[in-house]
């Protein structure tokens, strides 16, 4: 498991604007539902596009966001 590191945040370009929006409104959704499927039900849209998003998000920076659980997630 991938241990967080927030002062990698800068180095990655976080405040460059290089994030889509669309990655921290979806990620901010699943940090408030604590569930992947309650966030996008949510948000209007399919559980595997939040999913996704969110995966490329952690890839983007580096860090792991979530811990997964079979019955939902836990911020890092």
């Amino acid at each position: 498991m991938r241990r967080t590191n927030h002062r990698n945040l800068v180095n990655v370009g976080i405040l460059s604007g290089r994030i889509p929006l669309i990655s921290l409104v979806q990620f901010i959704a699943v940090a408030e539902h604590l569930n992947f499927r309650h966030a996008a039900k949510a948000l209007g849209i399919s559980q595997s596009s939040v999913s996704a998003r969110v995966k490329a998000l952690e890839d983007n920076l580096g860090v792991l966001l979530f811990e997964r659980h079979a019955r939902g997630v836990r911020l890092t």
